[in-house]
């Protein structure tokens, strides 16, 4: 061995500093941060399809709901039109004519 490898071989080893430390923990901290990112964003992803699926069943919900309250009213009216009457006013041709001079009388 030469003199020049004995004299680095007895130097006490040199201390890392904070840049050292960065330099070997970056590639470390970068792939964490990715992971960490990438499943933050699945759950948001899987959030708002959770929110999308949630409007789409009320909106559904809500559809039914308003078409049976329009048949319930259908009934209700035709209940109420042969009950005033004494038959089907669908039937007859002059339903509306015998309904207006009902009113008027």
């Amino acid at each position: 061995m030469s003199e020049e490898q004995l004299e680095k071989s007895k130097e006490p080893p040199k201390k890392k500093d904070l840049w050292d430390i960065m330099q070997a923990l970056g590639p470390a901290i970068i792939a964490a941060t990715v992971a960490i990112m990438g499943s933050i964003y699945g759950y948001q992803q899987a959030q708002m399809t959770k929110a999308s699926e949630m409007r789409e069943v009320y909106t559904k919900i809500m559809t039914e709901h308003e078409s049976s309250d329009n048949s319930i009213r259908a009934n209700m009216f035709q209940m109420l039109i042969n009950a005033m009457f004494g038959k089907d006013v669908s039937d007859s041709g002059y339903g509306l004519y015998k309904c207006e001079t009902y009113m008027l009388s």
